[in-house]
């Protein structure tokens, strides 16, 4: 902690609060000595114990690793990319699904290798070819032609984009 002012790089520290080998003592001198800090994260997981991101092992917490990840993900883009607009981007796609209907743009707006589980139905697409045959024959022509999307809210991650809509 004695050198926290020589800190030059991004830093995300993930600690479980039950964390036998980080006491609570120990915890509250390193989240005082770098909160506020440019470039630190801090998250204490409450509830967990040591090791809580270790699938298979005795502490494993699935919520609190799901979120470490993200974490740590987000923390690794924001430093090294890749930099995408993923809220532009699924606009995009979203245009393209339910605005004017074109399946190679939709497609264009998605990995090399998509997959889509569509859960009301359980229909879907693993792959390029398959999903752009989902789209073409069961999904983007069978919208009623007034189908439209009305947004209550949005959720960007460093993975994954989540809306509420109507």
């Amino acid at each position: 902690l004695g050198e926290a002012d020589n800190i030059g790089r991004p830093l995300t520290l993930h600690i479980a609060e039950l964390d036998k080998f980080c006491p609570p003592e120990a915890r509250e001198r390193i989240v005082q000595a770098l909160k506020g800090r440019p470039g630190v994260a801090l998250h204490v997981y409450p509830g967990v114990d040591h090791a809580f991101a270790r699938a298979g092992g005795e502490h494993f917490h699935k919520p609190s690793a799901l979120m470490a990840h993200e974490r740590s993900i987000a923390a690794l883009k924001a430093a090294i990319g890749p930099h995408h607009d993923l809220s532009g981007l699924w606009d995009k796609h979203c245009e393209y699904e339910f605005g004017t209907r074109n399946v190679d743009d939709t497609m264009s707006t998605m990995v090399a290798e998509p997959y889509v589980n569509h859960i009301p139905t359980m229909t879907g697409g693993v792959g390029y070819k398959a999903l752009h045959a989902f789209y073409t024959n069961h999904f983007v022509n069978s919208n009623p032609p007034d189908t439209s999307l009305v947004p209550i809210s949005r959720t960007v991650g460093a993975t994954q984009v989540v809306d509420e809509m109507l």
